[in-house]
């Protein structure tokens, strides 16, 4: 299996291993094949594998399907490092699948039968999950058949008998750092014959890197999911999702893939969310959309079809931009204050961006890669048109600056980094991004000044997560940073490199820093103890100002500030819908129709507008 999306980065990494055997009290035990379901930043890795072909689609193997299955959650490790909501909220999820519209995507791949699915209920083991690098194919398969294993001595030393159309999701509390994907499905064999079928899904709450859905440090998909649970379970359930639909339709890996790539319904469609799904038991989710044969794309299965145009807005008019083949979406994601925009689209891949583009202030609109690379993001624009990204090609990810005449100056935090991804620009030109270094796949802040020297650092304690998200025209550097399974700490860090942390008071569960101005201001976004998203503004003396868009339900993200402190962000309604606000220095709101992802010094913001898909 694969999970993800555009952010939106995404990829496909498929480990067709042989059989792997083993003698032992429990008879000649099997699993098949592994597939793997890729995190974002696996596409960015070196290794030809990551190349993104076009979409293809499912064809049929002779192998069986899975019509009518029975879920069980494994919980395997320490009840407290899960998310406090991590139990039920999989439960809700499992529970309300059948008759959905999002599993009757499945049923055009059931083989004349209609799919349907139950609930077994959850199992709990404390004692610790191995630890693995899964550093190949070898490492992965050995893994896949030892977690099988243990569940199958789980099952017995507990009187139950393994379920033949059961799929266990194997859910453990400790994350593996150094695989780049986000699980995987399978099935455990006797005499050819399945015992069960398994999915393993991490815990990769705290790891941003790859397995995240938030949307709020990644460029691309905003979406804040139509629930209150926290961050860690959406990831878990949408990896469930990705892993149960795969299974129930090659459960075996000799049922509907492409041949082409190898994808299955899940990998083809990976962090592609263009809404939310409503299940049968009225729960909503943001779950990943499925590859159907029948529409030759993606489908959500629930919520509101949309299309996702790119958007510049001037006080509460919107104009929306569009250009062929960006089937899956254009998004802007930086402006300067002339006007002119940066972004990037996806056309049929959809997995990764398929080229970055500059919008100018006539409306003009020039799409580039790097030269040799398979994919190209833009993220930030300085005033005189310089604009930074990072690309992929076949020896990983890196930074890049294109200045206003199109030429190229290519870069690499070091050179064993696996990926360099600059996040913005300021007007001097320098830059400040993250970085992922091997042998783990941590995070770490990086700034590039405008002679190309490049300091490394990190927040306080060397923690896993890193993220620098805006530098300001003095030098000054705002973003997050955490551990695996703990939220998310905000940072400032000075031209001199002094970093200072900060929460938001009384906030538990998080706080990001998204933006800084030219006077030191950062606007941001908290998460409170029922796992509900605020805005919010420090000022440079480090006082705090939180704030909810009017008819924010279920989140509101602050996005951007410019030097007057307006700021640009989205909320999410009781719809579940995102809307767009800009809000001024003296806390007014204007609302809008597109989602604002950059505000410039004139209130001018880019993004994009969802409309709906004709």
């Amino acid at each position: 299996m694969t999970t993800q999306r555009r952010s939106l980065q995404w990829g496909l990494l498929l480990s067709a291993v042989l059989l792997c055997t083993a003698a032992n009290s429990y008879g000649q035990l099997q699993i098949a094949p592994v597939r793997v379901m890729q995190s974002r930043d696996a596409g960015q890795a070196t290794s030809a594998t990551t190349t993104i072909p076009a979409q293809t689609p499912m064809v049929y193997h002779g192998g069986p399907v899975l019509s009518n299955s029975t879920t069980y959650a494994f919980w395997w490790g320490n009840p407290a490092d899960f998310p406090p909501d991590a139990v039920t909220g999989l439960e809700r999820f499992l529970g309300g699948l059948n008759g959905s519209s999002y599993l009757s995507i499945a049923d055009q791949y059931m083989l004349g039968a209609k799919a349907k699915t139950q609930f077994g209920g959850s199992l709990n083991d404390n004692s610790a999950p191995p630890s693995n690098t899964l550093s190949d194919a070898k490492a992965l398969n050995e893994f896949a058949f030892d977690i099988a294993v243990h569940l199958y001595q789980f099952l017995q030393a507990n009187g139950l008998k393994p379920d033949p159309t059961g799929i266990y999701f194997i859910v453990t509390s400790e994350f593996s750092p150094n695989p780049f994907f986000c699980g995987f499905h399978n099935a455990l064999l006797s005499g050819g014959n399945p015992l069960f079928q398994f999915a393993w899904v991490p815990n990769t709450t705290g790891d941003f890197s790859s397995c995240e859905l938030e949307g709020v440090g990644h460029s691309g998909d905003p979406y804040l999911a139509p629930n209150n649970y926290s961050a860690g379970t959406h990831a878990i359930v949408n990896a469930t999702a990705h892993e149960f639909m795969e299974t129930i339709t090659d459960p075996l890996i000799t049922a509907w893939y492409a041949d082409s790539n190898g994808n299955e319904i899940g990998d083809a469609c990976d962090y592609v969310f263009q809404n939310w799904v409503q299940l049968t038991n009225s729960t909503r989710w943001k779950i990943q959309e499925e590859w159907s044969n029948q529409v030759n794309g993606c489908l959500q299965g629930g919520g509101r079809p949309v299309q996702l145009l790119g958007a510049a807005s001037n006080s509460s008019t919107v104009t929306t931009f569009n250009i062929p083949g960006a089937t899956y979406g254009i998004f802007g994601t930086g402006i300067n204050d002339a006007g002119a925009i940066a972004g990037v689209y996806y056309d049929a891949n959809f997995y990764v961006p398929s080229a970055a583009l500059v919008r100018d202030s006539l409306g003009n609109i020039t799409s580039f890669n790097v030269p040799g690379a398979t994919w190209t993001a833009a993220q930030g624009i300085t005033s005189n048109g310089t604009i930074t990204g990072s690309y992929s090609d076949a020896n990983g990810t890196h930074g890049y600056l294109r200045d206003p005449l199109g030429n190229f100056a290519t870069f690499d935090v070091n050179a064993s980094a696996l990926s360099t991804l600059p996040r913005t620009i300021n007007a001097a030109g320098a830059v400040t991004g993250r970085y992922i270094q091997p042998p783990s796949r941590a995070s770490h802040g990086f700034l590039r000044d405008p002679l190309g020297n490049i300091t490394t650092f990190d927040g306080p304690g060397m923690p896993y997560t890193t993220v620098p998200l805006s530098i300001n025209d003095n030098g000054d550097i705002a973003g997050f940073y955490g551990n695996l399974n703990q939220p998310f700490h905000g940072f400032v860090r000075d031209a001199l490199g002094n970093i200072t942390t900060f929460d938001v008071p009384g906030v538990v569960n998080g706080t990001v820093a998204l933006s800084i101005n030219l006077a030191g201001a950062i606007a941001g976004t908290c998460t409170d103890v029922s796992f509900v998203k605020h805005g919010f503004v420090r000022s440079p003396s480090g006082g705090f100002v939180t704030f909810d868009a009017p008819g924010a339900v279920y989140g509101t993200v602050a996005h951007s500030i410019n030097k007057d402190g307006a700021v640009a962000g989205f909320y999410s309604d009781a719809e579940g819908v995102s809307h767009g606000f800009v809000r001024d220095p003296y806390g007014n709101f204007t609302t809008l129709s597109d989602i604002p992802w950059s505000i410039n010094d004139y209130g001018m913001t880019t993004g994009y507008q969802t409309v709906p898909l004709k």
